[in-house]
């Protein structure tokens, strides 16, 4: 997220600041290689202290290195060539469980799922939504595809937060329902329940994605997916231009911020631009972020955002099929690292403070 990043003006306004950033965080910008390496050294103005009464940041240097590659980021992990790195394949998650490097997981961030547009068939009929909902049997694929990495998930509310039902209406999987609800939406609509999925062209994601594809279709459904850049599906899920897309999202610890993929009132006619990627309209999620966001109290707010769970669970824009857990890895020699999170940093990832890292020798 980039909320609460302070960018200087004279660059945004040059169009310069993407070769030259400049922050207000512990390391300032040194150099960079396009697709190898970002590196940053210490910045001896740094306004905060450590909780030692040093001043931060306690490394003299640190390097980013974007490696697409998942085995090649354990291997360099294991060999040495980078301190820390991340990941929430479910293989490397258990890898790194069984290996001697340090660990920070982190299971109630975002949730991973089919999300459908609640504006254009099939699924702009409810009759398709809970279909699709009976037939998708999220344990199975937990067991079987993440074998448990991932968490259950019934909504956009982890345990313990604001929102969260353990029962908010969500379809429980019953194939001879969802053969039920087929038959009953072809014979009122006179079409065969068809569909194409988006989803991310990675080997993880199709394979996921064809798990749940050929449950649908023993429920007598037809699907055909449609692999893509992850910058195409999310192009196409903000125009609608899709039917049901794969998506990862909501990680934020507080659902304020999560909010502006919710409002029907970002959903516009003619279609426009939406972060409402299932253009899902309900009245009542609007009149609860009205309440939730409007109110101090966190019980009102825990209740307003529980008629949200609600909505989402009954009406069924969304096929929860887990919440992600993300796991950052660390050589031992690496210090001072532990989970970061407040009220504004998403968790798109296990996160650490880095002005705080420091290393054995």
């Amino acid at each position: 997220s980039q909320i609460g990043y302070v960018a200087q003006p004279e660059l945004l306004a040059e169009g310069t600041l993407a070769p030259n950033p400049v922050g207000s965080g512990p390391f300032r910008f040194s150099s960079h290689v396009p697709g190898q390496e970002w590196q940053f050294d210490r910045y001896e103005d740094y306004w905060r202290k450590g909780a030692d009464g040093q001043a931060l940041p306690y490394l003299d240097q640190i390097s980013f290195r974007p490696t697409p590659d998942d085995a090649k980021r354990l291997g360099d992990l294991e060999r040495g060539d980078v301190d820390i790195t991340y990941t929430f394949r479910p293989n490397e998650v258990l890898a790194l469980r069984e290996s001697g490097f340090k660990l920070v997981e982190y299971d109630l961030g975002e949730e991973e799922f089919l999300m459908m547009n609640t504006q254009a068939p099939p699924f702009d009929n409810r009759l398709a939504r809970l279909a699709v909902g009976h037939a998708a049997d999220s344990e199975r694929f937990l067991a079987e595809m993440t074998r448990n990495v991932m968490q259950p998930a019934n909504g956009p509310f982890a345990p313990g937060q604001l929102g969260y039902l353990a029962d908010n209406g969500y379809p429980d999987y019953d194939l001879d329902e969802a053969k039920r609800l087929v038959a009953q939406y072809e014979a009122e609509t006179g079409e065969p329940l068809a569909f194409t999925l988006l989803s991310v062209d990675d080997q993880l994601n199709i394979s996921n994605h064809q798990f749940f594809a050929s449950l649908f279709e023993e429920a007598g459904m037809s699907v055909t997916i449609e692999g893509m850049p992850q910058i195409n599906l999310i192009a196409q899920a903000a125009t609608g231009s899709y039917q049901m897309a794969a998506f990862r999202n909501f990680g934020f610890p507080d659902p304020d911020t999560d909010v502006v993929f919710w409002r029907p009132s970002s959903v516009q006619d003619p279609p426009l631009v939406s972060l409402n990627f299932p253009r899902f309209t309900d009245p009542r999620v609007g009149d609860a972020i009205d309440r939730a966001v409007a109110a101090t109290d966190d019980d009102e707010r825990d209740a307003a955002y529980q008629e949200v769970s609600r909505a989402f669970g009954e009406e069924v824009p969304y096929l929860w099929l887990g919440r992600t857990n993300w796991v950052l890895a660390a050589n031992p020699r690496v210090n001072g690292i532990y989970a970061a999170a407040n009220g504004s940093i998403q968790t798109l990832g296990a996160k650490t403070w880095i002005g705080e890292l420091w290393l054995n020798a």
